[in-house]
């Protein structure tokens, strides 16, 4: 039994590239950018916008919504979208997907005030939340 073990382990340590992680993450440089978000209402949606951020540490972006942080910053707060093309800047929020680890029932609802946000999501680590955009949903037709 030893012997199989010791092979075992001989094998890994040959193979390197077999996926073990071997590099902890790049240092965070001074350069981290912050998203710029803006929001539009729709008839029956509201649209996120911010502008597109070069950075070649980017990872991507995760939309942050909650009803009671008027500071909203993933992980705290969850998210409502994982976006990892760097080149999308801007998330419909119409409830067509069901929110992951907020404050409130997993789906907006009219009539309530909700804060939104965009965090950055850096390789080395970091993230960093955009400006807060603040909305109360009273349209009735929204479907948010």
């Amino acid at each position: 039994m030893k012997k199989v073990i010791f092979i075992f382990i001989a094998v890994i340590l040959a193979m390197p590239n077999i996926g073990l992680a071997t590099n902890p993450p790049a240092d965070c440089d001074d350069n981290l950018i912050t998203p710029v978000v803006s929001a539009t209402e729709n008839s029956d949606s509201v649209t996120l916008s911010w502008e597109e951020i070069n950075h070649e540490d980017l990872n991507g972006y995760k939309v942050v919504i909650s009803e009671n942080d008027s500071t909203p910053v993933y992980p705290s707060n969850g998210y409502l979208k994982w976006i990892t093309d760097t080149s999308v800047t801007s998330q419909v929020i119409d409830n067509s997907s069901s929110y992951h680890s907020g404050d409130f029932g997993g789906y907006l609802e009219s009539g309530v005030e909700y804060y939104f946000s965009v965090t950055a999501v850096y390789g080395c680590g970091e993230k960093i939340a955009g400006n807060v955009i603040q909305t109360t949903e009273s349209n009735s037709d929204l479907e948010i």
